[in-house]
């Protein structure tokens, strides 16, 4: 297999355009309007490949701006949606996707309601990068498995997350407040990734569900929280936490086998050293090499 990529098509679409699509051909990209014809050409290829998606890319400076999703009414088979259309004036039209399973938003220039998102209800993944009104129809999405957001701004808490999400990361948003993470019961993978306001991660240990945690990035951070109630934690990653103070903390997981740390300047010597010696005392090989 060679490198993935999207099959770029405009119009007039041609016969080579509406080709079933190789394995290495990660679905069919449009950054221009197309006719109604058109767009019901290309939804007859991908419901004989759903594992293809659909990807509509258009920058702001676009000479013909696609400010609807009114196109998706062509495509009510659609399983797999990329949406990174810059001059996007609503999520108004994405209804029309009533079998949809991944879905994927790159920032529109607008901040928009997600209300119409919480009609997706066969929805599996969800990723969000942006800022968006109305995040609490997120809830309604209980299919939801996987969540992801980036450069989400000025999140006031994480209460909007549908209880069936079992994976999420953020990257580059704004949140203080984390605390609803442990009331989802099959949390068991977790990913923070330069939200630089994060300091607080002490309601992480009640999300006792929890097999994987990668923290990155969060410079607020000064020290960790106590995971003995973290059963099933068995793999931690902790990098560029640029003030953490204190290690010894990640001893007190009863079932963590592996951990990597990079890049923690601030941390007191004593701590790395009773942390080293801790995890060796425990019957575990050296992380460090």
């Amino acid at each position: 297999m060679g490198k993935e990529y999207n099959r770029e098509v405009t119009s007039p679409l041609t016969p080579q355009m509406l080709e079933p699509m190789p394995e290495d051909c990660l679905g069919i990209l449009f950054s221009e309007p197309l006719a109604d014809e058109e767009y019901r050409a290309l939804a007859a290829v991908l419901e004989r490949q759903p594992d293809k998606k659909l990807y509509a890319l258009q920058l702001s400076s676009a000479p013909h701006p696609i400010t609807s999703l009114g196109f998706l009414r062509h495509f009510p088979n659609l399983e797999r949606f990329t949406c990174n259309l810059h001059p996007l004036e609503s999520f108004d039209g994405i209804q029309s996707l009533r079998h949809v399973k991944k879905l994927t938003v790159m920032r529109p220039d607008a901040k928009l309601s997600a209300a119409p998102l919480g009609e997706l209800v066969t929805l599996r993944e969800l990723w969000l990068d942006g800022h968006y009104r109305d995040l609490s129809a997120l809830a309604n999405l209980t299919s939801v498995t996987y969540a992801k957001m980036g450069y989400a701004g000025k999140l006031p808490d994480l209460s909007f997350l549908p209880p069936s999400v079992t994976k999420f990361s953020m990257n580059l948003g704004s949140i203080t407040n984390i605390d609803a993470l442990a009331a989802l019961p099959n949390l068991t993978w977790l990913a923070f990734h330069k939200v630089r306001s994060l300091a607080d991660l002490t309601s992480l240990a009640k999300a006792t569900s929890l097999e994987y945690l990668y923290f990155a990035g969060l410079t607020s951070v000064t020290d960790l929280f106590d995971m003995s109630e973290l059963t099933q934690l068995a793999e931690l990653h902790i990098h560029g936490l640029t003030h953490l103070r204190e290690l010894r903390t990640v001893l007190t997981a009863p079932k963590l086998r592996k951990l990597s740390v990079t890049d923690l300047p601030a941390l007191q010597a004593n701590s790395w050293h009773d942390t080293c010696t801790g995890w060796l005392a425990q019957g575990k090989p050296p992380f460090w090499q």
